[in-house]
């Protein structure tokens, strides 16, 4: 064989063995009805890649435990109100503040944003007196 058809046939391998990732990635976050229409406030943030649901950044292999959820219901929505990490959060209350709903280290900043949402009207009140 010549050098052209080895790089020829590699460089259909390698087409070949994309393929999956980008169908993934397409028919979970970008079709209608999906990630990013239930959410447009995460389109185009961290949240809107293989990572949401696969503790590989690229997508393939093990996925996280939100991925896991989605894996047996196939339904954002159906999932929204659980706790996917264990974090004492629910998963829509991470996503909308752009965080990760498989990942439990994400308890930290929310713990802090639940705080600072707590002394705002309290600071209010304290106007009016």
């Amino acid at each position: 064989m010549n050098n052209k058809v080895k790089i020829g046939i590699l460089l259909i391998a390698v087409i070949l063995f994309s393929m999956p990732e980008a169908m993934a990635y397409s028919s979970y976050l970008t079709d209608p009805g999906q990630f990013e229409a239930r959410y447009p406030a995460a389109s185009g943030s961290k949240l809107d890649q293989c990572v949401l649901c696969h503790i590989n950044p690229s997508g393939g292999g093990p996925k996280n435990p939100y991925g896991n959820a989605f894996g047996q219901v196939h339904s954002y929505s159906a999932i929204e109100n659980a706790d996917s990490d264990g974090d004492g959060f629910t998963n829509i209350a991470e996503i909308t503040a752009i965080k990760f709903p498989g990942d439990a280290a994400t308890i930290q900043f929310l713990l802090l944003h639940q705080l600072q949402h707590l002394h705002q009207p309290l600071r209010q009140e304290r106007r009016l007196f």
